[in-house]
């Protein structure tokens, strides 16, 4: 599977979907995950996220995120998210293409299982380069050819960036 193009680490998940979590609960929803990361377009990324079968995000519950993310960098954005919440787990991944200053595109999945989504990680990529411990968690980097993905736990949820430049 390729992960993304030349690349840049842009962690945004806490702002474009608050609260919500995702859990590597299978194989099959962390390798539909990783689908939709390694998607080239949003078309791609929402034809993806339907087969995961969780609800996408409302446009307008992403505008304050896009207004923001466009002050910031100048360009256009396009997002797209979906998530899933039930009494047991709550899932969201999110997938943005900019343009502007810093044109790229990213994909954010957050976590309230960061062990187990961790290892899928690991077992997928192998061994972080980088693994830099605090007393609340972690914060680990891969570096995959011109891609990076960034997984940083904070006691019991995690957030997992996949950034590349386009």
């Amino acid at each position: 599977m390729t992960i993304m193009g030349p690349m840049k680490i842009f962690v945004l998940s806490a702002m474009l979907l608050p609260g919500e979590a995702a859990r590597a609960s299978s194989p099959d929803v962390f390798t539909a995950l990783l689908a939709i990361c390694d998607s080239k377009s949003v078309v791609e990324a929402r034809h993806r996220g339907t087969s995961l079968g969780w609800n996408e995000v409302d446009q307008t519950k992403l505008e304050e995120w896009r207004s923001s993310f466009v002050s910031h960098n100048g360009g256009s954005v396009d997002v797209v998210g979906w998530e899933q919440s039930a009494a047991t787990e709550n899932l969201s991944v999110s997938f943005w293409i900019s343009q502007g200053k810093d044109a790229h595109k990213a994909c954010a999945i957050s976590t309230g299982k960061p062990k187990s989504f961790f290892e899928s990680l690991v077992a997928h990529f192998g061994q972080p380069q980088d693994k830099l411990g605090h007393d609340l968690g972690f914060v680990a980097t891969w570096t995959i050819g011109p891609s990076e993905i960034s997984f940083s736990q904070v006691g019991e949820t995690a957030s997992i960036t996949i950034s590349s430049y386009r």
